[in-house]
């Protein structure tokens, strides 16, 4: 069976470790890989820096708010997009979809299942976002321990993180 590659890791004690085990969806053919965000292989070349200034890399805030709170996991077509946590494994159940950070996950309720809250019902998540981590903490505020969910990256989560995320950001990927 095809199996989903995670790239989800937690810094605890100086040490990574998996957050996401890889799971292969309800629903999913066997020998065939669920529909999902792709991510581009980076680093296929050598990188050449620019002798022009870069600009750091800001991920827009747009028209997406908590307006779109609704369920449905989006993606732009510029490449950003939402983190979605699933309240059962293998992304089944309702989401709750994020396109901004959020400083605390246990005043929010699912947007499809107001009797649970996003904190402490959840098993499983995707970053939709093909530009920037999504990264997860286990206290309000950014606290606790940090899981960096790589750009287009999913899976159910280690026990260290199921139904423990308590806050999200994203920020560009590898952003201590």
């Amino acid at each position: 069976m095809s199996r989903l590659k995670t790239a989800l890791t937690v810094v605890a004690a100086g040490a990574f470790v998996a957050v996401l085990a890889t799971a292969t969806p309800a629903g999913a053919t066997p020998g065939r890989a669920p529909a999902a965000p792709t991510q581009a292989k980076v680093g296929a070349a050598p990188f050449t820096p620019s002798p022009v200034a870069v600009q750091p890399r800001v991920r827009p805030t747009g028209p997406l708010t908590n307006a779109l709170f609704d369920g449905r996991c989006d993606q732009l077509v510029n490449g950003t997009g939402e983190f979605c946590f699933y309240v059962s494994s293998n992304f089944a159940g309702p989401a709750a979809d994020f396109y901004n950070a959020v400083s605390n996950l246990s005043i929010l309720r699912y947007p499809t299942l107001t009797a649970l809250t996003v904190a402490g019902n959840h098993q499983s998540g995707r970053n939709f976002d093909l530009l920037f981590s999504a990264n997860l903490y286990t206290q309000p505020n950014g606290g606790g321990l940090r899981g960096e969910a790589l750009p287009g990256s999913s899976g159910n989560f280690i026990s260290e993180f199921a139904n423990k995320v308590l806050s999200l950001q994203f920020l560009p990927p590898g952003t201590p």
